[in-house]
């Protein structure tokens, strides 16, 4: 992606037009040496969580707000796994709302944690529970502004 074209010009922008997408956090953002396939690979272990009664939760981890909340507040248990997700170079996750950008940089890569097969029920330690209460202050906030608007 180059920086003259129209879509990254439109990442960047800020405003309410449908070529501003910076405001709306249209994307987190990664820098690696991995090719692009290995890196779809990679992320896509993490789109679905089975729970420990069976059932499926999605992690919208290209959601900039959601993971910007969780990598900042998740349950201590979580932490090699959040590690594992954001551990193939520089994640950028930019939160329009709070005007942030948070930058993970995976500097000195430890030994790769052996994680639990992605279909096995309850692997990911307080993922529901930190799901739940992320939604919950995302509800919250959108309340606010609509209320103070």
């Amino acid at each position: 992606m180059k920086s003259t074209d129209r879509l990254s010009r439109a990442l960047f922008t800020r405003g309410s037009g449908t070529n501003a997408l910076w405001d709306k956090g249209a994307a987190i953002f990664i820098r690696s040496k991995s090719a692009i396939d290995d890196l779809w690979s990679h992320f896509r272990k993490f789109v679905r969580y089975r729970e420990a009664d069976g059932r499926w939760t999605y992690f919208r981890f290209w959601d900039a707000a959601y993971l910007y909340q969780y990598a900042l507040s998740h349950h201590e248990d979580a932490a090699p796994y959040l590690a594992h997700l954001l551990g193939v170079g520089i994640v950028c996750i930019p939160t329009p709302s709070k005007s942030t950008l948070l930058v993970v940089k995976n500097s000195a890569p430890e030994a790769p944690i052996s994680l639990p097969q992605r279909s096995s029920a309850g692997h990911w330690p307080f993922f529901h529970e930190d799901m739940a209460r992320i939604r919950l202050e995302k509800f919250v906030d959108e309340i606010e502004t609509t209320l103070l608007s």
